[in-house]
């Protein structure tokens, strides 16, 4: 069974950096803890419609999550630990960025 977890002061601080390092504006996003049961926080980029939701599996210490860009369904991760899941916020924040900057050419 899953139940939720709460994150650490290091860890919010390690996604804060994680967020800042894909370069996108922190004033935008917001941290958050869901109420459902197993997830252990999300981040929402306001201005993009964009999220990010790390789920903590705790029978093998792994963690899972999704992405969404611009709304849409930007896909679902594994992660071995938890440097793996902040690894996946910041490629997250690169591809929201982009989203943000970069017209959809053949839209």
């Amino acid at each position: 069974m899953l139940a939720f977890v709460w994150i650490t002061k290091r860890q919010r601080n390690e996604l804060f950096m994680a967020v800042k390092a894909g370069d996108l504006n922190l004033e935008d996003c917001q941290l958050g803890s869901p109420p459902h049961q197993g997830h252990i926080t999300e981040i929402h980029h306001r201005v993009s419609e964009s999220q990010i939701r790390i789920v903590s599996s705790h029978r093998d210490r792994t963690f899972h999550g999704r992405k969404v860009i611009g709304g849409e369904l930007a896909g679902d991760f594994q992660a071995e630990d938890w440097d793996d899941a902040v690894d996946e916020v910041s490629s997250w924040a690169r591809d929201v960025k982009y989203h943000i900057e970069n017209p959809d050419l053949w839209g």
